[in-house]
């Protein structure tokens, strides 16, 4: 058996590709708003008009790279659980619901948070959020013990999430609050985040769009968001490869 819901052998582990995903609103992007609402209607929503769904969130996404591989599906050779020893790392790459789900899988992550980062209102909603005028960012709040997984090992994994090119974007999913960032919380993360920014570029011919910037009010997202996609039934066993699903 798996252990967990929605998890495959652990003989199975393959190299599959991921996807990203989200929950809709009616502020929100349109296409992947509606994908999203037809999937999982929310009570206090109103029913949206329908529209093709976001191919980004329903198709197969790309493969893990080899670098990540080697992260996510190795066992490491500590396995703490002094809560004083664990460490914060913050990321925004898009769609926060793959990218927890992608961080939940790697072995040493103790625990994983959404929200919301870098705006400029106390504690917003969702719906404030993607009306784009709050200025946060969807991040994930990201507690590791660095003993077991470096900061520089999570950044390898946060780069491989998505396309840094796109500004205010991934896919169809189109906003400020959809930027990418890494979010520092001391100038030891500063430094390996710029670092790791530099070498990143040298992959692209176009510029990067992620911002790195110190890390403001962090405001966790609304109860219904966090572990979204395993509670409805995707794997996030330490070491997963299988793909993951926009919308669980």
């Amino acid at each position: 058996g798996s252990g967990a819901p929605g998890c495959p052998a652990a003989a199975s582990r393959v190299r599959t590709p991921p996807q990203h995903g989200k929950r809709g609103a009616r502020t929100h992007a349109r296409t992947h708003a509606h994908a999203h609402a037809r999937a999982h209607p929310h009570p206090h929503r109103p029913a949206p008009t329908p529209t093709p769904t976001h191919t980004m969130g329903n198709d197969v996404g790309k493969p893990y790279g080899d670098d990540a591989v080697k992260i996510v599906a190795r066992r490491p050779e500590v396995d703490p659980r002094d809560e004083d020893k664990l460490e914060t790392a913050i990321f925004a790459a898009g769609c926060f619901w793959g990218v927890e789900l992608a961080f939940q899988r790697v072995p040493g992550v103790a625990r994983t948070t959404v929200g919301y980062i870098n705006g400029h209102v106390d504690n917003p909603t969702y719906e404030d959020v993607c009306s784009g005028s709050t200025g946060h960012a969807e991040a994930v709040k990201v507690d590791f013990y660095p003993e077991a997984v470096s900061y520089m090992e999570l950044l390898t994994v946060f780069w491989d999430r998505f396309d840094p090119t796109q500004r205010n974007r991934q896919g169809n999913d189109v906003g400020t609050q959809y930027r990418s960032g890494i979010y520092y919380l001391s100038e030891a993360q500063k430094a390996f985040a710029e670092a790791s920014k530099e070498a990143e570029a040298q992959q692209y011919a176009l510029p990067i769009a992620t911002e790195v910037v110190p890390a403001e009010t962090f405001w966790p997202a609304e109860k219904y968001h966090q572990q979204y996609l395993a509670k409805g039934g995707q794997c996030a066993r330490k070491g997963d490869l299988t793909p993951i699903r926009c919308y669980g």
